[in-house]
Formats: structure tokens, sequence, C-alpha cells
């Protein structure tokens, strides 16, 4: 592949996170290599282990155990996210995955976990 793209999925309430998952299983099938940061979620779910059994899929968790609220972030949260954000610019680096899925990641700058012209600035550096 010589040519990188973005896709985002929005939106209130649920579907977002179904539909990456699609995405990498898809990827997955084809043989692809994939990399899955969440962003919001630090608790076992369903997907984790599913995603587990599948050796070429990688996941990690930088979001809290329990479930916040815009109201409810604190600078724990910020540095959480911030240190997945960190990693993931790590891996991205290293170019060892053919898709990288930062899920719920604009969930993340709407709660203010992260900010927007970070990801914007690794998404450039990543199309070079």
């Amino acid at each position: 592949m010589d040519k990188g793209f973005v896709l985002t999925y929005t939106g209130d309430g649920k579907g977002k996170t179904t539909a990456v998952l699609g995405l990498a299983l898809r990827a997955a099938g084809h043989g692809y290599h994939i990399f899955i940061g969440q962003f919001m979620k630090g608790q076992y779910n369903g997907e984790l282990t599913s995603l587990k059994k599948i050796e070429i899929i990688a996941i990690e968790q930088y979001g809290d155990v329990g479930c916040i609220t815009r109201d409810q972030v604190t600078e724990h949260h910020v540095a959480q996210a911030n240190q997945g954000l960190k990693q993931i610019k790590n891996i991205m680096a290293q170019n060892r995955y053919d898709l990288n899925i930062l899920d719920e990641i604009c969930v993340a700058i709407w709660f203010g976990l992260i900010k927007e012209d970070d990801i914007l600035d690794l998404i450039h550096f990543n199309s070079r």
C-alpha cells in the first residue's frame, strides 16, 4: 500500500466501536496486522477476549476502569489518555501495523482528554 486513509466514525450513542471492530475483522481476514487503542475504555469487555484470540490484532486500553462523563474528568484521566497517545505515536512510528485504530478518539477530544491539534499532528506526521 502506498496510500494512507483516515476514517472517522462519529455520532451519539452506539455504533462507533462496532464499526471499527468490523473494519478490523475484515482487515485481519485479508492478513493485515491491526493495532487498536481504546481511549474511553479501561475495563474488561467481551471484545477484548475475542480480539486477543486473533494473533494479528493487538489491542490496548488507555481509559479508566470505570465509565466517566465529561464533568468527571480528572488530571489522572488526561494523563492516561496522553500516555496512550504517546504509545500510539511510538507504535505508528515503527510502522508494524497495516491498520491503526484509535477507538473513541473523538470522544476523548470532546472530553478534553486529548487536544485536537495533537491528533491532527499525528495524522499529518504519518501521511508523509
